[in-house]
């Protein structure tokens, strides 16, 4: 008996127990609408190869009255993950995601009822390995004259997770650029007057946004994502299982 454990121990393995694959998180491209609309059209952009499990994550910030905007990337309807609607001060900061498994390439289009779009920054990312469900979803919002910088929020990050947070800062007397701490910046837009968008991504559980000069109006967004489960290491953890109890 213990002569046929042995054998079929060499056979199948005897894995370390593993629950989650590594998620790999891209950031793509960065860009601004200077002039209002109510669909702002980003044509023909790469998503690099096509995955299975490739998610592309938009952040959009900006002027907003209220009506939340709408995406699709490649022509896939994006999820509203994560919503900072400071519209009793003109201003929105949103987080998408949309399952793209397939194709390299395609359109972002923010869309808008009501009131036109003033300026808006947007930023989009590549994740592969993560659930399309976002683990956590913190906002940071302040509207004093001046208001606190640094911004930052506290998330929850499970293990090998991955963070993605935007900000719009309101300069008091002219557009901010923003330093990021615990996190990598990605982009950094002035489309004109006192506003500026930028993003960021990373793993830490507190991103944190530094502006350059005193502001009026903050509007932060940020989400973590929890990597999926790993079927090999499933099919491995049941092994190490019927092997210790065989």
């Amino acid at each position: 008996m213990q002569s046929l454990k042995f054998l079929v121990v060499l056979l199948l393995g005897f894995s370390a127990p593993q629950a989650f694959a590594a998620g790999t998180i891209g950031y793509l491209s960065g860009t601004s609408s200077g002039a209002a609309t109510t669909t702002f059209s980003i044509t023909n952009q790469s998503f690099e190869d096509a995955v299975p499990s490739r998610l592309i994550v938009v952040t959009v910030g900006g002027f907003n009255d209220g009506n939340m905007p709408t995406v699709t990337v490649g022509g896939v309807s994006a999820t509203r993950v994560c919503t900072n609607d400071n519209s009793g001060v003109g201003f929105g900061q949103f987080i998408y995601v949309a399952a793209v498994p397939n194709g390299t390439a395609g359109d972002i289009i923010i869309s808008k009822t009501g009131d036109n779009f003033g300026r808006i920054g947007v930023g989009w990312w590549r994740l592969t390995g993560y659930d399309a469900t976002v683990a956590d979803c913190q906002t940071h919002t302040n509207n004093t004259s001046p208001s606190s910088n640094p911004a930052t929020v506290t998330l929850t990050v499970p293990a090998g997770g991955a963070v993605i947070a935007a900000v719009v800062p309101q300069g008091s007397t002219g557009a901010r650029t923003t330093t990021w701490t615990n996190a990598t910046e990605r982009f950094d837009v002035q489309p004109g007057g006192n506003t500026a968008m930028t993003g960021a991504d990373g793993t830490a559980t507190n991103p944190t946004a530094t502006f350059s000069g005193t502001t009026d109006q903050v509007t932060m967004a940020a989400v973590s994502f929890t990597p999926t489960p790993d079927a090999a290491a499933s099919v491995n953890n049941f092994w190490d299982w019927f092997l210790l109890f065989w």
